[in-house]
């Protein structure tokens, strides 16, 4: 990322607050880069892409259950989608200099098994969905159509939008936050030491597809 630097030390806070509130500006010497997360500053070296950031990220609120831009991946246009995407990078990442572009999404995950509470809801209505459209298919089957639907749609988008990040600025390390994760977070007990669950093992090969698309990791640690 950096000539000659091993480990890059990077920053992304909004500490101009610090400055402008208390009159406590940070030395940031230290960092190689210094982003801010705010949603209005645009340019930096570190460039955070929240949902509502980047193209139409099809959503359902987990807690009013509101759909947003069609609220299954499968639902949601690819299309629309990538159209604004072009706008968007162009807006938050003025020119192509090096740095990190991070895609913040959270709402879903793309591996159907790893949608458990409270983002179960969208298993629930993937396979609503096909039983609204097969009103034939037993429960099993449309299962079975709802997560491979989700699946691929959820893939496309993921994909897609790395794609589009590296063409339009190649320069930036494009990557998703949270990937990867192995979903070991039973730290507070005795037998915990740190190792990956075989079944969180085979999904995260499983998601190769990802890893050679992303130029960077940003799991969380």
């Amino acid at each position: 990322l950096i000539t000659n630097i091993l480990f890059v030390w990077a920053w992304n806070a909004a500490t101009n607050r610090c400055a402008k509130i208390f009159d406590m500006p940070h030395d940031m010497i230290l960092f190689s880069l210094v982003g801010n997360p705010q949603k209005d500053v645009t340019g930096q070296l570190i460039t955070l892409f929240y949902d509502d950031r980047l193209g139409y990220y099809p959503n359902i609120n987990e807690s009013t259950g509101v759909h947003k831009n069609g609220g299954l991946p499968q639902v949601g246009s690819l299309k629309k989608h990538l159209d604004k995407d072009k706008n968007d990078i162009a807006y938050y990442i003025t020119i192509d200099n090096v740095g990190l572009a991070v895609i913040d999404w959270e709402n879903w995950r793309p591996t159907w098994e790893r949608n458990w509470k409270p983002k179960d809801v969208y298993k629930k209505e993937s396979i609503e969905l096909v039983l609204q459209q097969n009103l034939l298919l037993v429960l099993e089957a449309a299962t079975k159509r709802a997560k491979a639907d989700f699946e691929k749609a959820a893939k496309s988008f993921m994909q897609d939008t790395l794609k589009l990040g590296k063409f339009l600025r190649p320069k930036r390390l494009w990557g998703y936050y949270f990937f990867p994760d192995c979903y070991n977070h039973h730290y507070n007990q005795t037998s915990y030491n740190g190792s990956c669950f075989n079944e969180e093992k085979r999904r995260n090969d499983a998601l190769d597809w990802l890893w050679k698309e992303s130029t960077a990791l940003h799991p969380s640690v």
